[in-house]
């Protein structure tokens, strides 16, 4: 994308060359229906000379011709309305065309006659791209945006299952086939007297239940308005004492 304004910087730059000649770039892209520059500079290579006659050609066909005391003359051409000699100095004959077309692209030539040494001619080829368009932008947009959220929204599955998976694996039951009824002592306390046990059964996937005893901790406690139990579990790798 920089690389023609670059170019355009380096060629641009006040340097002395040995031989004089037109500086052009070899290739130009524009887009169509925007506007578009062909550089065009005379490098006079330090000698002392007139600038007779300007002319830029598409292929073989005249577009237009500057002449220093006569001034600017378009040749007619489908693109005679749309061209603008936009001279910047006595040595820049650069070329401006407005509302580029597909039919616009081709090798541009710009010959610049001096007096005494005569002619030089210098060659650029346009390259018309379409512009891409902002509803196809939005649409590149969109469907980006949509694939990120189902990419996301199928990480939050597999993140779930996954989860739920290992739940399951290492899930616990208790087996209340046993009594183990307490109530809480008088003080309303609990003490050694107000723990009973029961077996608890681990289930992995794959095997048989493993039986553990565990610590199942019963408290009741009576409330004026309601009848709520509390129970809590603490779940023990070893026998109790």
């Amino acid at each position: 994308m920089y690389l023609p304004v670059i170019l355009w910087m380096v060629y641009t730059y006040p340097t002395v060359l040995d031989a004089q000649q037109v500086m052009v770039l070899p290739k130009v892209f524009g887009f169509l229906g925007k506007a578009v520059t062909l550089p065009c500079k005379f490098i006079s290579g330090g000698k002392n000379v007139s600038i007779v006659q300007v002319q830029w050609n598409l292929g073989p066909q005249k577009l237009l011709i500057y002449h220093p005391e006569y001034g600017v003359h378009v040749h007619d051409s489908l693109l005679s309305q749309r061209l603008k000699f936009s001279q910047t100095s006595e040595v820049d004959f650069s070329l401006n065309i407005r509302n580029v077309s597909m039919s616009d692209g081709g090798v541009y030539k710009c010959s610049v006659a001096v007096f005494p040494t005569g002619q030089h001619l210098g060659r650029t080829e346009l390259i018309v791209q379409a512009q891409v368009s902002m509803g196809v932008v939005a649409g590149i947009v969109s469907a980006v945006v949509l694939l990120l959220g189902i990419m996301a929204a199928t990480a939050y599955l597999l993140i779930t299952r996954k989860k739920r998976n290992l739940l399951d694996k290492h899930s616990a039951h208790i087996d209340e086939s046993r009594p183990v009824v307490k109530t809480v002592g008088t003080s309303g306390l609990i003490t050694e007297e107000d723990l009973v046990y029961s077996d608890v059964r681990f289930r992995a996937s794959g095997s048989g239940d493993n039986v553990f005893p565990a610590k199942v901790q019963h408290s009741e406690h009576a409330d004026a308005d309601a009848d709520v139990t509390y129970a809590q579990v603490a779940l023990g790798h070893g026998c109790p004492k």
